[in-house]
């Protein structure tokens, strides 16, 4: 977190939400000029969904696969994060996996092995 993260400094608090201790969430805005950013909410099991088209139209064909799929979890905790780079899990985002157009479902990929570094 700390190369992709490198150079910035005083990280906002998003309006409202208090002091927003997650590192992932203080820097989403900076962080989505690159990579791919959802909350993953503790009191929704950390579900998170995932979109083809953003992938395709925003990600792959601005930056191939040099980008990230971050997944932030808890505001209050620091460290409640997954950044996942899209080159580890980009062969698991199918169209059985992944969220299509409007359609309102929640995608889960624990199927998939975990990368850790």
């Amino acid at each position: 977190m700390e190369v992709i993260l490198e150079g910035l400094e005083n990280p906002p608090s998003e309006p409202g939400q208090g002091e927003i201790v997650n590192l992932a969430l203080r820097y989403r805005d900076r962080l989505r000029k690159r990579h791919y950013v959802q909350k993953a909410p503790p009191d929704q099991n950390y579900w998170v969904a995932f979109h083809r088209r953003k992938i395709e139209n925003q990600h792959r064909a601005k930056f191939g696969d040099d980008f990230f799929l971050i997944i932030a979890g808890d505001p209050a905790q620091e460290h409640d994060f997954y950044i996942i780079p899209h080159t580890e899990i980009g062969s698991y985002l199918t169209d059985a996996t992944l969220t299509k157009g409007i359609v309102s479902r929640l995608v889960e990929i624990a199927q998939a092995p975990i990368v850790t570094y």
